[in-house]
């Protein structure tokens, strides 16, 4: 009894101490806390640091979430709805406005305009299940009404994934203690402590994040790990959505898509290494590519009745189907194929399985994406047409799996969300704030990580037809950090020198869309409504600009020839006379747009049939510019002016 007592107080001493040296760390800032947001006064900010707690190799290019700001407290009937997965979610390989939560949020923006919805996206790459069971609590606190989830594809290679380089083993119970120990400030001081006596680390890896984190690159359906894997995936989406439903929040979830028919195994099946196996392939091969698809079909014979059947064989195998028509054969190959690929980046139809029996069981919603990329795909086999490489869907895609979301959304009435579904899908993708130079980032993000590991060029991508000037803008952004914004209105400034108006305003419409406060995409918006001739339009996003930034002289001038323009004159006169104010206080105009405001008062004036002022406003623009001719014609129509009114 007394032995069972000393070592009682022995491990309450050293919790105590434990516990001590904890709070000693966390008083000094020794390490990091991970949450989900930061709060900066009424706002909370995305952490970009989060996705760290979930990575524990330095070189490894630790991905970020999305940046998003959300108010600390949730407005009163402002739907808010957060989207979990990895990086689909995130809308890789795009950038902004690429995305199905993206696609929806202004989907919704239009069915009820003036409505403000809050879309969060919480996706981020290369993570799986582990992570999004982890981060479910602080989403329960955000108070949403939905909560989307595509999750699925990482659960093999994604963070903690038993086949990355991430993995610290398979068992359940381990991976989640080891997660609540990496926010103790003892654990962060250890992990340091470790990383001196470790080899010094050269700076990141160039290597794509894909590559960076495959660790076994050999992973087929009958090893105890993939079982195991599957049972994981099951537990964390079964905890996920038990504590959403048992926190009252609607929660949509949707099968996992991928590129079927344009995407060779990634992985190496074992079984081709032997001889016999690999010659008959080989012999199969050359009869397809030789159009010999019955000879073809024999020699493939015996390698579709191995156990498992090799992935490479069962691709071969879909392509000879589909080369002769018959599309139920070679889909149920391509899938196959996709099941059986060693290298298991695309989810297998197990995992579909696992979400179509637990949205069940917990009665969550299941959306029909995959049928609707069956649907829109040539001949029902999704491939390039709606891929851009294994399983990143491209924009037709990415709408595609918004539109499935929002036909489960109709429970939010006061969203908008009617769940009617007309738009063809060319015309839901012309509603969308992107342009040309959205799609090429995320396709020339493609083309590099097609040419390295696991792919080494053996899949096929046609990007979009571009121009040397776009394609220059992508590079610039994608290497040289110029920014998003800057690039658009870049290329809207062309446009517009160049009159071709309207592509000059869709490249500032996707940049208001992704930040309505944006002051210099209000006032180029106005610029393009004010050449279109379209005055009442300008005027309002002039208006809309200086909401955003109050006292800015240039916006009152730009609102104040409007409306001269327009012969709205006493709104004018007002516009103007406030520059005029504030070039007193403070001189921001350049002499061009300041002989420009004094004629445009001298033609208010003149209207008002107030002469001396009119002729005065005429003489400072001329004092500027005494080659400036508009201000002398309009002292010569003042002076018919007065001999027709009688007027000094």
């Amino acid at each position: 009894m007394k032995k069972l007592i000393f070592i009682l107080i022995t491990f309450i001493l050293l919790f105590l101490v434990l516990a001590l040296f904890e709070g000693v760390l966390r008083l000094a800032g020794y390490g990091r806390d991970y949450p989900l947001f930061i709060q900066k006064g009424s706002t909370l900010v995305t952490n970009p640091d989060f996705a760290r707690k979930y990575f524990s190799d330095a070189d490894i290019s630790i991905p970020e979430l999305i940046e998003q700001k959300i108010p600390l407290k949730k407005g009163n009937g402002v739907p808010r709805i957060v989207a979990l997965g990895g990086s689909t979610t995130a809308g890789f390989p795009y950038e902004v406005n690429i995305n199905f939560p993206w696609f929806l949020k202004t989907r919704l923006q239009r069915e009820w305009p003036g409505k403000k919805v809050e879309m969060i996206n919480l996706g981020i790459s290369a993570v799986n299940s582990f992570t999004v069971a982890d981060m479910t609590d602080e989403v329960i606190a955000l108070e949403p009404d939905a909560v989307l989830i595509y999750m699925g594809h990482n659960e093999f290679y994604g963070a903690l994934g038993p086949a990355s380089t991430q993995a610290i083993g398979s068992n359940r119970a381990l991976i989640r203690l080891t997660l609540w120990l990496r926010e103790w400030r003892l654990y962060q001081l250890l992990q340091n402590g470790l990383r001196l006596f470790s080899p010094a680390e050269q700076g990141k890896s160039k290597a794509s994040l894909m590559s960076q984190m495959i660790g076994r690159a050999q992973l087929l359906p009958g090893d105890p790990l993939y079982r195991t894997t599957l049972d994981n995936f099951s537990a964390n989406l079964s905890e996920i959505l038990s504590t959403l439903k048992e926190a009252g929040i609607h929660v949509i979830i949707s099968p996992l898509v991928s590129n079927l028919r344009d995407q060779y195994p990634l992985g190496h099946t074992p079984l081709m290494e032997e001889k016999e196996n690999r010659e008959r392939y080989e012999q199969a091969r050359a009869a397809w590519q030789a159009d010999s698809t019955a000879a073809a079909l024999n020699r493939l014979s015996p390698l579709l009745k191995l156990k498992p059947v090799p992935a490479e064989a069962a691709w071969l195998a879909a392509k000879i189907y589909d080369r002769l028509g018959q599309w139920p054969q070679a889909e149920s190959y391509y899938r196959l194929a996709r099941d059986n690929d060693p290298m298991p980046f695309r989810a297998p139809s197990a995992i579909n399985r696992i979400i179509d029996s637990l949205a069940g069981r917990f009665g969550v919603p299941l959306t029909d994406t995959g049928e609707r990329f069956r649907r829109q795909a040539r001949e029902h086999i999704p491939g390039n047409d709606l891929f851009l490489e294994h399983l990143h869907p491209n924009q037709r895609g990415y709408a595609l799996i918004a539109r499935s979301f929002e036909q489960r959304l109709s429970f939010l009435k006061d969203a908008g969300a009617t769940g009617r579904d007309t738009l063809s899908l060319k015309s839901y993708l012309a509603e969308q704030p992107f342009t040309l130079f959205d799609m090429r980032i995320g396709e020339m993000k493609v083309e590099s990580l097609l040419e390295g590991f696991p792919f080494n060029g053996r899949t096929v991508f046609t990007g979009t037809p571009s121009t040397p000037l776009v394609d220059s803008l992508v590079r610039r952004h994608i290497y040289h950090k110029l920014f998003w914004d800057g690039a658009h209105f870049e290329l809207g400034d062309y446009y517009k020198q160049n009159n071709r108006y309207d592509e000059a305003l869709a490249e500032y419409e996707a940049v208001y869309y992704n930040d309505p406060t944006n002051p210099s995409a209000l006032y180029r918006i106005g610029d393009i409504y004010l050449l279109k001739k379209e005055f009442d339009r300008a005027a309002e996003w002039y208006r809309r600009a200086l909401e955003v930034t109050p006292g800015k002289a240039y916006l009152y001038a730009k609102l104040g020839r409007t409306l001269m323009i327009a012969e709205k004159t006493d709104e004018a006169l007002k516009a103007l006379e406030t520059v005029i104010q504030l070039e007193k206080q403070k001189k921001t105009l350049k002499d061009d747009d300041r002989k420009t405001l004094y004629y445009l008062l001298g033609v208010g004036y003149a209207r008002q049939g107030k002469y001396r002022r009119a002729e005065a406003a005429a003489n400072m623009s001329l004092s500027i510019d005494r080659k400036f001719y508009p201000p002398f014609a309009l002292k010569q129509k003042i002076k018919r002016l007065k001999k027709i009114s009688g007027k000094k």
